[in-house]
């Protein structure tokens, strides 16, 4: 798979993780073969309740090829990225353009809600309303924020700026500007001792 694509072979640990799948793969018919007549002998033991050997045997002949299709599909994703990312080109501003959407902030303003103290089924509830207004939500006035909530006041605005929500998501996993530049710094190492 990696032939003519990268200057070097694959990392030790990803080859010995992978290394078993060309085998599992041709063979796989014949392991769910042994393990079902091992059930079998299990059940006709008693040590199998019928409905156990139903179950494990059922198990046995799906999962097996939903597993080797999924490595198909990550394998020819991999290809078709691995042949699109050498051409792309980023337009930074359609994208911040894209980000600074405010409807892609309504979880934020129910957030908002929360931290003045309204429980997060009514703070989902007010926010719901809001966007279903069909007007944008940065764009509702004082008077239409409190209409929906005394919890609203003037700050309410800054939930719209999405650097500030970007900053505020820091657990693990969120979109901080930190949490990006540690995954980039990690899969940069990552990527140059392979």
């Amino acid at each position: 798979m990696r032939e003519g694509r990268f200057s070097s072979p694959a990392a030790e640990i990803a080859q010995c993780y992978s290394e078993s799948v060309s085998f599992d793969r041709r063979l796989y018919r014949h392991d769910i073969a042994g393990s079902i007549a091992h059930a079998t002998a299990l059940a006709s033991a008693g040590i199998l309740a019928a409905d156990e050997f139903e179950m494990i045997t059922r198990d046995l002949q799906e999962d097996k090829e939903a597993l080797f299709d999924s490595v198909d599909t990550v394998r020819g994703a991999l290809e078709v990225f691995s042949a699109m990312l050498p051409a792309l080109t980023i337009n930074r501003e359609r994208m911040e353009s894209l980000a600074n959407d405010p409807q892609l902030l309504a979880t934020d303003l129910a957030e908002y809600l929360v931290g003045k103290g309204v429980p997060f089924r009514e703070a989902h509830a007010i926010v719901g309303k809001l966007a279903a207004s069909g007007k944008r939500l940065n764009a509702l006035s004082d008077d239409e924020f409190r209409g929906a909530s005394d919890a609203f006041s003037e700050d309410v605005r800054e939930v719209f700026d999405v650097r500030k929500a970007l900053q505020r998501h820091s657990s693990t996993g969120s979109p901080s500007p930190e949490n990006i530049e540690r995954q980039i710094a990690r899969w940069r190492q990552l990527l140059q001792t392979e």
